[in-house]
């Protein structure tokens, strides 16, 4: 995931109906609202979820959080028995006056 500080940033998750445990879905310190429809809600950084359910999680301050910062931002379970087999990634939020994009698509053309 590639975004800049600032931008909108929402991350959807999921649980796939055939797990049978419970994960714990954080990103990096990046926090969102609980719920975004409920005015006051509480501020999270991470959130357990099942099998079955779905969650969207909506950045405060968008890509690079509210100190608007670039940089990678781990995300995945924060359960580190999952992490370490993989469940896990990295959002990479490139500077607010990149014009370019440093990132090369699987076929080797620049976005």
């Amino acid at each position: 995931m590639t975004s800049y500080p600032g931008a909108p940033t929402a991350v959807h998750f999921l649980v796939t109906p055939g797990s049978e445990g419970p994960y714990v879905f954080g990103l990096g310190g990046l926090n969102w609202d609980f719920d975004r429809f409920l005015k006051n809600s509480n501020v999270v950084a991470a959130q357990g979820v099942g099998p079955w359910e779905t969650y969207d999680a909506r950045i405060l301050g968008g890509a690079g959080g509210d100190a608007d910062s670039s940089g990678d931002y781990f995300y995945g379970d924060m359960r580190r028995p999952f992490t370490d087999v993989g469940m896990w990634g990295l959002q990479h939020v490139l500077p607010a006056n990149s014009t370019t994009c440093p990132i090369r698509r699987v076929d080797g053309s620049l976005c």
